[in-house]
């Protein structure tokens, strides 16, 4: 039998780390698939993460979502973000 607990991680967060200091930003073409990843956060909004697949399989961020949302409404934003920006938004696994 495997026990396991959960691991307290609320709040850890590095506050200080400012991501635009140390990332540049790569265009990407429209033909590179685009998937969306969803973290759920109790006490904060919820964040959205759409991220093209460059030919590498190196991941971009290209747009996020931060809201309190109800599963319709993320349903919804995912598909504006798809319509608005003609994406190929792939299948997330």
């Amino acid at each position: 039998m495997i026990r396991g607990g959960w691991l307290q991680l609320t709040g850890r967060i590095l506050k200080c780390l400012t991501l635009r200091a140390y990332h540049q930003v790569i265009p990407y073409t429209p033909d590179w698939p685009v998937e969306f990843q969803i973290d759920f956060h109790l006490d904060i909004p919820h964040a959205i993460a759409y991220a093209a697949v460059d030919k590498y399989n190196r991941y971009f961020v290209c747009d996020e979502t931060w809201q309190n949302l109800t599963n319709e409404e993320i349903a919804d934003d995912i598909v504006r973000h798809k319509n608005k920006n003609v994406w190929n938004l792939r299948r997330v696994r």
